[in-house]
């Protein structure tokens, strides 16, 4: 027998769960950015719906609010190569050794800052298109990295196509013809920071 939650004790696990995601995202900042993986866990709590389990969002009711978008534009049409639309390239000097990042956007270039549905938002907008013409969904990464790299479990192989993007540098990404990391984390950590914004308001 199983006794259902009331909507305050659902509502007291949604504000827990983005207290996390904003601890996270600190030490994320602070340059452990391995914790994007467990702020993947905490965003399929959030968000990954299915009809054995459902999200925090669906309980509450949440999937009716706009969503803050903070990606850059796709067109297939005028994008050459690939894209990675919710980061951008950073270059820091530590002790005099400079190095290159792709890196969350976070609150950059606001005039690419739109309010979307939720469905849009989680699993329609293309966020990631690599030189395979592989496109990536925020569900997709974030349910990858979840279930399957590290987030919540470990699986022994990994889709090919997001082997691709996090492992061989299907993005095309080079500084002085060597790769630099993948989008995959950065994209993690910029999504987390759409969500705390949506939710903030």
């Amino acid at each position: 027998m199983k006794e259902n939650l009331t909507k305050d004790e659902l509502v007291e696990q949604f504000n827990e769960c983005l207290s996390k995601i904003k601890l996270l995202c600190e030490i994320y900042d602070d340059g452990e950015l391995s914790i994007a993986k467990e702020i993947a866990v905490k965003l399929r709590v959030l968000f990954h719906n299915t009809e054995r389990c459902k999200s925090l969002i669906k309980l509450l009711q949440l999937e009716r609010n706009t969503f803050l978008s903070t990606a850059l534009d796709f067109d297939p049409k005028t994008v050459f190569g690939s894209h990675s639309g919710l980061t951008t390239i950073t270059i820091s000097n530590n002790n005099g050794t400079w190095k290159t990042l792709i890196s969350p956007r976070l609150n950059a270039n606001h005039g690419h800052f739109r309010n979307v549905g939720f469905s849009f938002w989680w699993e329609e907008e293309i966020i990631i298109f690599d030189n395979k013409k592989k496109a990536f969904l925020r569900k997709d990464i974030v349910l990858e990295v979840a279930n399957t790299d590290g987030g919540a479990h470990v699986d022994k192989s990994l889709k090919s196509t997001y082997y691709d993007i996090s492992r061989r540098n299907s993005i095309s990404i080079e500084v002085d013809g060597m790769p630099i990391n993948n989008p995959i984390l950065p994209s993690i950590r910029q999504i987390a920071y759409e969500t705390i914004a949506t939710f903030d308001k």
